[in-house]
């Protein structure tokens, strides 16, 4: 992976990024990882897709995916611990923070895929954080981090956001004319952002926009899937100790008291 710290050390840079994702919404890390091996990924990700289209699985046919992908292929893992995001996370959430999903997208549209029940997925404002009582969860309560395997440009459906709108704790209008911003980045290139910040994707095109996309959150947040039955305890148990906490292994609850009281058995804080 590149080095995109010049001279400025790696405490203060993350630092700083932490700041701007407080603030901003939003930070970017470019080039941390290499061409090769966002290509690398990406080919991964082709076969994952064929193998499952072959196996009859249906796909949105304008943005397909595929979610927990180190399921299916344990190089994903490598992905979803990295320094940056350890860093920056661990300082804007808390050390212990863990893995809410994770999931491989190609914004792309596919014309020989039939039209699914979520066509059209994310194409309207919306956020992903969560809502009690008709008002959104404050800022900082979870975060996307997106890994571009492709360059994300104008001509393959960026996802447009509105600056500082995490602040907000009212819903976007869907169909409303924002002022915003796009995402763009050349493949490698690390974006977290505040899962309450406003966004939506643009239309698919016939072009690859290959990417991780993983959402994080507090110890205390529900996975959406129970990664540690996932892959079952050897599995899990061989993986390392920053992986087995981001995959909730020690932050699930107790049956009851008699095994233990409290959630978290081992704390990285």
């Amino acid at each position: 992976m590149a080095n995109a710290l010049g001279n400025e050390t790696a405490t203060d840079f993350y630092q700083s990024n932490a700041t701007e994702l407080q603030q901003d919404g939003i930070t970017i890390i470019p080039d941390y990882y290499t061409y090769e091996q966002c290509h690398s990924y990406k080919q991964l990700s082709e076969k994952l897709f064929a193998e499952r289209l072959a196996s009859g699985r249906g796909f949105n046919h304008d943005c397909p995916y595929i979610n927990s992908p180190f399921r299916h292929n344990e190089k994903f893992f490598d992905l979803l611990d990295n320094e940056p995001v350890e860093q920056i996370l661990g300082k804007v959430l808390d050390p212990d923070f863990v893995l809410i999903n994770t999931n491989i997208i190609n914004r792309r549209s596919y014309k020989d895929l039939p039209p699914s029940d979520n066509t059209g997925i994310g194409m309207n404002w919306h956020t992903d954080s969560r809502y009690l009582g008709g008002k959104r969860m404050q800022a900082g309560l979870s975060f996307i981090v997106i890994i571009m395997f492709d360059d994300f440009t104008a001509h393959n459906a960026p996802t447009m956001y509105v600056p500082k709108s995490h602040l907000r704790y009212d819903r976007p209008e869907r169909h409303a004319d924002y002022p915003h911003k796009t995402v763009t980045g050349k493949a490698g290139t690390i974006v977290i952002y505040d899962s309450g910040i406003w966004h939506r994707g643009s239309p698919s095109t016939p072009n690859d926009r290959w990417g991780l996309f993983s959402l994080y959150g507090p110890w205390f947040m529900k996975p959406y899937y129970r990664f540690t039955e996932m892959l079952g305890e050897d599995k899990m148990n061989s993986l390392s100790p920053r992986l087995q906490r981001l995959l909730h292994n020690y932050s699930t609850p107790p049956i009851n008291d008699d095994d233990r009281e409290y959630t978290i058995t081992k704390s990285f804080s």
